[in-house]
């Protein structure tokens, strides 16, 4: 029972899902709901402008384990929009003085396998969304140019991954390592009074996790990490046949976090 738990527990807080456990020595099914909070990096272009919000965000975990396999359910939203302000010259010869709130939403579904001791398959699908609105200064623009004033991008990326991941185990808790593979859908949206503008494309890449878990008190228990991704955006099409912009770009995630889960 011990090891299914720190099994469901490793499971819970890598959201591409390590650790392991061998069914001969653990209970046909578990259970383990939790929550982390965590400290994301964003970093992506749009065009030639770098953006680079940080995040806080809550993770909503849920994971049910049968003898070797798992099927674990993520909602990770940011709590709190990171705001800055864009002081870059515009198209007017000025400065944009354009306010920029960003938010961020993830969640996956993954299901795992576990195929050796603590070596564990698992294959997923996610969706992650960065949105900034843009609030620009109109009396700044000259001469006025209304779609200038208030904008929105997105940048969408859905699609499914797959990887593998191993635990070492130790007196006081679990380290766990992780690896995968996304191959995405990615999509640029751009609306203002105008219109909206697409960008569709490819994205794809590698991400890595590295965690550690251990009990704290009857079947709660804590785990503390690191989840990296390294994407790439390769733009395909665009909405506006005319436009000449490439939005493709290098898009990197990381993010630290720390949480607690209970297993039923």
């Amino acid at each position: 029972m011990k090891k299914m738990h720190s099994w469901c527990l490793v499971v819970l807080f890598l959201a591409v899902s390590t650790g392991g456990a061998r069914a001969e020595e653990a209970s046909d099914f578990a259970v383990v709901g939790g929550v982390s909070f965590g400290f994301k990096n964003v970093e992506f272009d749009v065009v030639d402008k770098k953006f680079n919000p940080q995040f806080v965000t809550v993770d909503v975990s849920f994971t049910a384990a049968y003898k070797r396999a798992y099927l674990t359910l993520d909602y990770d939203p940011s709590i709190k929009d990171y705001v800055t302000l864009n002081d870059t010259p515009n198209a007017s010869g000025g400065i944009d003085n354009q306010m920029l709130l960003f938010s961020r939403l993830d969640y996956s579904v993954t299901l795992g396998y576990n195929v050796w001791r603590d070596l564990n398959l698992f294959a997923g699908y996610k969706y992650g969304e960065t949105r900034v609105s843009l609030f620009s200064d109109a009396t700044k623009i000259v001469p006025p140019k209304p779609e200038e004033f208030n904008q929105e991008i997105s940048f969408r990326e859905v699609g499914p991954f797959a990887g593998l991941s191993y635990a070492f185990r130790f007196e006081k808790g679990s380290l766990s390592m992780s690896a995968a593979y996304a191959r995405l859908d990615g999509k640029f949206v751009f609306t203002n009074v105008v219109g909206k503008v697409i960008s569709k494309g490819d994205t794809d890449g590698l991400s890595i996790g590295l965690g550690w878990s251990g009990p704290l008190v009857g079947n709660l228990s804590y785990a503390i990490g690191y989840k990296g991704h390294r994407y790439k955006y390769r733009q395909d099409s665009m909405t506006d046949p005319d436009s000449k912009e490439d939005f493709s770009s290098d898009v990197s995630y990381n993010m630290f976090y720390i949480g607690i889960a209970n297993y039923f």
